[in-house]
Order: C-alpha cells, then structure tokens, then sequence
C-alpha cells in the first residue's frame, strides 16, 4: 500500500460473523454460518475493497501492519420515533438509545466478519491488523446502513520519550491519525 489510506464504504446493514451451527450434510458433519445474510455482505465489502484498491492505483495486497478504522451504522427501529402528526413530523423519542443494542451484533464480530472479508484484498494476512479504531452506531435519517472503513500501513516513528509509535499516514487529504506508544504517551524522567 506504501502508506496510503484506502477508504471505502460497503452499503447494507453490516453482519456479524459470530458463532458456527454443525449440521449433517450427506452423512459428514458441516459447520455453517448463523448470521444469514453473512456471505453476501462479506462479498459486498471484498468488492468495495478491491474497487477501492484499484481506484488508489495499489495492484496487490500489502505484507506490512496495518489500521482498520470501521464505522458500521444501522438503521434505527421505527419504535425509536414518536408517532406523526402530519408526514413530515417524526421526533426521536427521549427514551431512544443512543446507541444499538444487541440486535445490531457485538463490535468484535463485526470487525471480524469485514476483517476476513477484506484478507487477501487489502492486507494478506488478517493477523497483519496491529491497531483497530471502531464504532457501532445508528445512521442518520435518511442514510442507509452501511460500514465507512479506512485501511493503512501502520508507520512506526521514535518519540521525543524514546517509545514507538504508530502512525497512519493518508497522502489522500494529508490527515495523519495516530495512536500512543505503549507507555501511554507519559516521558520518562532522565536520571
């Protein structure tokens, strides 16, 4: 990837990929999905991945660590909204969550579904993934749900307290995100 962020977005509501089911096919034990709608939304995402890859102008996966930073947004029940008066007055209600509860997955299923869907697209390896940055929220009315994600090579530079850090690098719009060194960013006091 030689440190440029790819960002794509894949439409649809984001799946989990959580537990497997075993069934008898054929007299042989099978392990299938229990998420319907899995397969296709991980196809959707390898595809928006490769499209993105391709419109970057990078032709193969990358060998190097990488970020993931993921926003998958759900669409909110109609239960969230109060009642119309007229067909333009819809109002969240107070007692609406804020954000989705257990319908929606858990983030690490989440991130573990588009993970395996984007290995061997954008990053050979799922294990390459050194740094995740990840939010589960509702859409805004009117946005369809759908999953933003940005991956890059994790760039590694010295700090003045002489721990690493990683940084991403995108030579799209210059934005740099950066994440502490493992001492949490604190300097070491010289002795």
């Amino acid at each position: 990837m030689s440190q440029t962020a790819i960002s794509f977005t894949v439409l649809g509501t984001p799946r989990p990929q959580g537990s497997k089911r075993g069934i008898v096919r054929g007299g042989k034990a099978v392990l299938v999905e229990q998420v319907k709608g899995l397969h296709s939304w991980r196809q959707d995402a390898a595809h928006a991945a490769l499209e993105a890859r391709q419109a970057a102008g990078v032709t193969m996966p990358t060998p190097a660590p990488v970020c993931v930073v993921a926003h998958f947004l759900f669409t909110r029940p109609k239960g969230h909204f109060t009642r119309p008066k007229d067909l333009y007055s819809h109002e969240l209600r107070r007692s609406a969550p804020i954000y989705p509860g257990r319908g929606c997955g858990d983030i690490d299923k989440l991130l573990r579904a588009l993970c395996d869907a984007i290995t061997g697209v954008l990053f050979d390896d799922d294990s390459q993934v050194a740094h995740v940055t990840a939010s589960r929220e509702y859409a805004k009315r009117g946005q369809p749900p759908q999953a933003q994600v940005t991956v890059a090579e994790v760039e590694c530079a010295v700090q003045s307290c002489g721990h690493s850090v990683g940084a991403i690098v995108s030579s799209d719009d210059g934005t740099h995100y950066c994440f502490a060194c493992a001492c949490g960013g604190a300097k070491e006091t010289p002795k």
